[in-house]
């Protein structure tokens, strides 16, 4: 039997943020990656055990919430302080994909009562901020959009296929469903796609990492063409775990859902 997963409206300061919910008890709160949404946490959700609250949210000019101008990370940081709050949750473990990984080490600094534990997922990692923004700028370029910004459906493999995010070898093969997803939360963030990418370009996250005080998880998937950085990553913080999850690639959160879970239950009761 498949679990309940209640869907919701909260208000805050820049409008409404729509999340996803599902169990009852601890609560870990999800961060998707830019021009994503909570869809993100489906398989997750399921996956993760009663006694445990999963919430993933919508972001921003993401899913279902309501669409903002630019924001910087201490403004997403503010705006799920505030969802959270809005749900009625005062303390929780911040799990961040991706760009939600810098909104989690942010949280971590900016409202330290509020967080329990701090997971990154797939975390970009660089040799310095001047290869980071021209990584972003070529994936910006290469997005499929028509001649006035807007986001355009891809076909599977037509534009990043699996081979250019991951190593060569990587087992899991993307399929048509995820690339629908994609295609929906694309087009749902609109031209805005790119803000939280545009947020994290001007944030240093390995000074802010390094001064979070909550004990840190750090996910990446064997063949996430980050994860060779893994060891970097870990030691920034000072309360650093590793996970790698085998067998994983870049959609790791939809590829091992309970591999994924099962690192959660065991780093909440760490």
């Amino acid at each position: 039997m498949a679990k309940e997963i209640e869907r919701g409206l909260v208000r805050t300061s820049i409008g409404y943020i729509h999340y996803r919910s599902a169990g009852a008890g601890r609560a870990v709160l999800m961060m998707h990656q830019n021009a994503g949404s909570s869809t993100l946490f489906l398989e997750l959700l399921e996956a993760l055990p009663d006694n445990v609250r999963g919430i993933g949210i919508d972001l921003p000019s993401c899913g279902f919430s309501d669409h903002v101008d630019q924001i910087d990370i201490a403004g997403y940081a503010r705006v799920v302080a505030e969802a959270l709050a809005g749900i009625g949750v005062t303390k929780a473990a911040f799990f961040g994909a991706y760009g939600g990984a810098y909104i989690a080490t942010e949280l971590a600094l900016t409202y330290p009562d509020l967080v329990d534990r701090i997971m990154l997922v797939n975390t970009p990692w660089y040799p310095d901020k001047e290869t980071e923004v021209k990584h972003h700028q070529l994936v910006d370029r290469r997005r499929a959009t028509d001649e006035t910004g807007w986001p355009i459906p891809v076909k599977l493999g037509e534009i990043y296929p699996p081979q250019t995010l991951d190593p060569p070898g990587c087992p899991v093969p993307q399929t048509q469903s995820l690339v629908d997803r994609g295609n929906v939360n694309k087009a749902l963030a609109g031209r805005n796609g790119m803000q939280l990418v545009q947020a994290f370009e001007n944030y240093d996250l390995p000074s802010n990492l390094a001064r979070v005080q909550h004990p840190v998880m750090s996910l990446m998937g064997q063949y996430y063409r980050y994860a060779k950085y893994m060891d970097d990553v870990v030691r920034v913080p000072k309360n650093g775990t590793p996970y790698i999850v085998k067998d994983a690639c870049s959609d790791v959160v939809t590829e091992q859902p309970a591999d994924i879970a099962s690192a959660i239950v065991s780093f909440l009761d760490k």
